[in-house]
């Protein structure tokens, strides 16, 4: 299975999208994840220290290419193998996860972000061939462009995470018109930093009126921001926190999707 998460900056997506991963390697899945973003912090959610996690090998551009096929579509070419990417380039992150990092901007001036996406692109493709693990976390680029750049198009399932405000709702509501038109299979949103019951509900209306299932609300907790303070990983840090059963929650939801999972 090949997650997605998706949303505004600031939403929660990559604490979110690392809570995720660490839960479903401790429940035995063998787990991949790709942090996408530009300013990646996945590796410190899912409980990288912070000195090891700045180390990271990031995947070089020129690790892929476009090609076209014999029918003319064009799609993405890694010139090596996802085992080998992964052992080259990755980084060993608690419960046996694999951690991949498309991309990184590190000063001013160097042009657009296009190869990583194209990077990250093809590693969705590659893990559909080789079911090198059995489950993909992907914290993607805040926004829509990857949307529209057609990043996420392996994925199968899409995460939309957004807050009970009017500007993560409405780019929220965008995300998941986006990804169903880009042929995602399984699109969902999911309510994050939830403190009231009208929070709620307005992430209900929202799902409600886009036709997009509300798969899942988690609810705010002062733990996680401290957490992030200490550089610690939630799910470590506040393992008791009901942030974290409801993303428990939210992987077996994820895991009845695909009978393989179970």
């Amino acid at each position: 299975m090949r997650i997605t998460v998706a949303g505004k900056g600031g939403s929660g997506k990559t604490t979110i999208a690392g809570i995720l991963a660490r839960v479903m390697a401790s429940q035995g899945h063998q787990v991949l994840a790709i942090d996408a973003d530009p300013s990646p912090n996945m590796a410190v959610v899912m409980g990288v220290p912070r000195e090891q996690a700045a180390q990271v090998n990031i995947i070089p551009r020129e690790m892929a290419e476009w090609r076209e096929d014999d029918d003319g579509r064009a799609y993405v070419h890694l010139h090596e193998p996802l085992d080998q990417i992964a052992e080259k380039y990755g980084l060993a992150v608690p419960d046996g996860i694999r951690l991949l990092v498309t991309g990184q901007i590190t000063q001013a001036g160097v042009g657009c972000m296009c190869q990583p996406h194209a990077i990250a692109r093809g590693l969705m493709a590659a893990t559909r061939e080789g079911h090198w693990r059995d489950v993909t976390v992907t914290d993607m680029e805040a926004g829509l462009e990857h949307l529209s750049r057609g990043t996420t198009e392996h994925a199968d399932v899409m995460l939309v995470v957004v807050e009970p405000y009017f500007r993560s709702l409405d780019i929220g509501g965008r995300a998941a018109e986006l990804a169903k038109e880009l042929g995602i299979p399984k699109v969902f949103f999911v309510a994050n930093k939830v403190r009231t019951e009208l929070e709620q509900q307005a992430v209900k209306e929202l799902a409600e009126r886009k036709k997009f299932e509300l798969i899942a609300t988690i609810p705010y907790d002062e733990r996680i921001p401290e957490s992030d303070q200490i550089g610690m990983s939630p799910f470590d840090f506040a393992r008791d926190s009901k942030v974290v059963a409801a993303i428990q929650q939210l992987a077996q939801k994820l895991q009845a999707l695909s009978p393989s999972l179970n």
